[in-house]
């Protein structure tokens, strides 16, 4: 019974801090960031989808050469490059590294590219940012220019194989 006082204590603690965590989380995403926030959200929650005129191979050799991978120790200290994680015959996923020294706060994150039969010759290409770092519930300005990079440049090899194919 004379521990009671220092558990309600600790209990009280750990509640301000997750409530303090939870407001400031809170408006970030709805104040002071809101439109940093708006974009995160445009870019995470769901896939973006294009139709290509080609066949799964051909896109897939696109993207690969639109999206420079670079696992160099000067590319790991620098930020910015990026690895395939992994790899199959319809889906890659690359991951964006951040430069060493930004830590849990930098840009990194991890995109999935899916591609799927679509009608004849046609293939259907989903670009998902599947993980991403965020700082009291916002990714920093950094990491979204990067994914929106990821994203352009996708866009890119999927316009240039709609436009080869309709030469």
């Amino acid at each position: 019974m004379k521990d009671y006082p220092v558990i309600l204590f600790f209990i009280g603690i750990f509640v301000f801090f997750f409530i303090y965590y939870e407001v400031k989380k809170r408006l970030k995403q709805n104040v002071f960031q809101k439109e940093q926030y708006e974009e995160q959200k445009r870019l995470t929650e769901k896939p973006v989808i294009y139709v290509v005129n080609a066949d799964i191979a051909t896109v897939m050799n696109a993207v690969k050469k639109a999206i420079p991978v670079d696992t160099s120790v000067k590319a790991v200290f620098k930020g910015g490059n990026y690895s395939v994680e992994s790899e199959s015959d319809n889906v890659i996923v690359y991951h964006h590294a951040s430069k060493i020294t930004t830590g849990g706060e930098g840009d990194e994150f991890t995109a999935q590219i899916v591609l799927e039969p679509y009608g004849d010759n046609q293939t259907q290409v989903s670009v998902s940012i599947i993980r991403w770092r965020e700082n009291d519930g916002v990714t920093r300005k950094a990491g979204i220019a990067a994914m929106q990079e990821f994203h352009t440049m996708v866009k890119n090899a999927v316009a240039e194989i709609n436009h080869i194919q309709k030469q």
